[in-house]
């Protein structure tokens, strides 16, 4: 709970090229060990673990994406899943499985 975010940049650090203020993101924030989660009006965050926003998804949907996107992927890669294999995804309607 808490790693998960999307919103609007407000400002970017030094260095950072790939955003500007006003894009429309999401992401990871942490929220693990001593890293700051999402459950805040603003947060700073890893320019690494950001990604704009798709035009055509919500916030909301856009928040739902991204640490059950990053496991699903890395579950597949683990698994050596290629392209045209058949593959059964247990828990297809849970938040892992149905972006599996």
């Amino acid at each position: 709970l808490g790693m998960d975010f999307a919103g609007t940049i407000e400002s970017v650090g030094a260095g950072v090229t790939s955003f500007t203020s006003g894009d429309e993101v999401y992401g990871c924030a942490g929220g693990l060990a001593d890293l700051q989660g999402a459950l805040a009006e603003y947060i700073p965050a890893d320019a690494r673990l950001v990604a704009h926003k798709p035009k055509r998804l919500s916030m909301r949907e856009a928040a739902a994406l991204p640490l059950v996107g990053i496991t699903a992927y890395e579950g597949l890669q683990r698994a050596g899943a290629s392209a045209g294999q058949t593959l059964l995804v247990h828990g297809g309607t849970g938040g892992v499985g149905h972006v599996a």
